[in-house]
Order: C-alpha cells, then structure tokens, then sequence
C-alpha cells in the first residue's frame, strides 16, 4: 500500500494529475506542517522541519513500500501540528495506490527529479500529515535539506 501527500501540480485538476496520480484507490484532503514557496517555473516546493522526516526515499519501491510500513507499525504520528515560528498549515491531498507502486513511485521520482544518493530538486520523504481520516505517515516530495533554488518565494498555504 502506498499513501503519497501531494500538494502542487499532482492535486487532482491540476495538470500532472491524470498522468501521474490517477488510478488511486482513496483520496482525501489533508495538511501538513510546513512552509510553501514557488518556485521561479512556478511550481511549488515545500519544507517541513527537520526532525519530521522519518526516512529518505532509497528509488526502491517496493522496499519504500515497506518501510512506510515499518514506521507505521512502530509509531503513531501524534505530532503533526506546526510547531511555533512560522511554520503553517500546508494543503494538500493524501492519494492511497495499491497497485503498480514501483513503477508510479519510479515515475514519480523522474518528475520530481529525485535522484537518491545524487544532486536532486527534491526528495521523497516519510512525514506525518493530518488528514481528514485523521493522522497518518505518507511519502511526499519536499526541499532537500530544506535548500531552496534560487528565485523561490514563500506563498500561502495552498498552491495555485
């Protein structure tokens, strides 16, 4: 089973949605703590803090599948409010898949330009989201490291 929270250009209506994420078995609204910046091609990018990442995506999906597994039957998420500063609520959604996860996650990671243990404009990334089910540990693609390309700009907290 793979949850992925998204949050740009994959939300449904938006244009890599059809080709990318349609065919999930679930969909629901969800937040995440975060900041949200646009980037100079106006796509957006996000970044959660630090300690909030509970694994890094290996380009192995079946093992990524297994893992999310793993840090679902280790722990609950419990902190998912942002914590102070300016950290926000970020909107998105939470798609579930239970089929073809290597190769969705594989396309994933070549749109998203995640290259593991390479240079990448993002990486895939284990966090907890509050959906509207409640709590959950999806994937999702966010700043690595938190380093922003140049030009980005911080937004609100939905994208477009």
């Amino acid at each position: 089973m793979l949850d992925l929270f998204v949050y740009g250009s994959l939300k449904r209506g938006q244009q890599n949605f059809d080709r990318y994420c349609a065919g999930c078995i679930a969909a629901e609204p969800a937040r995440i703590a975060g900041r949200l910046y646009r980037q100079a091609d106006g796509y957006p990018m996000l970044v959660v803090p630090s300690q909030r990442a509970q694994a890094l995506g290996t380009g192995d999906g079946a093992a990524d599948v297994r893992t999310l597994a793993q840090v679902r039957a280790r722990k609950t998420p419990t902190d998912v409010d942002p914590p102070d500063g300016d950290w926000q609520w970020i909107e998105g959604e939470v798609f579930r898949y239970d089929t073809d996860i290597a190769a969705r996650l594989a396309q994933l990671d070549v749109l998203e330009d995640f290259r593991p243990g390479a240079m990448s404009l993002y990486h895939r990334v284990i966090v907890a989201v509050l959906a509207e089910s409640g709590p959950t540990w999806v994937w999702t693609y966010i700043a690595p490291h938190g380093k922003l390309p140049a030009g980005a700009i911080r937004m609100g907290s939905a994208w477009p």
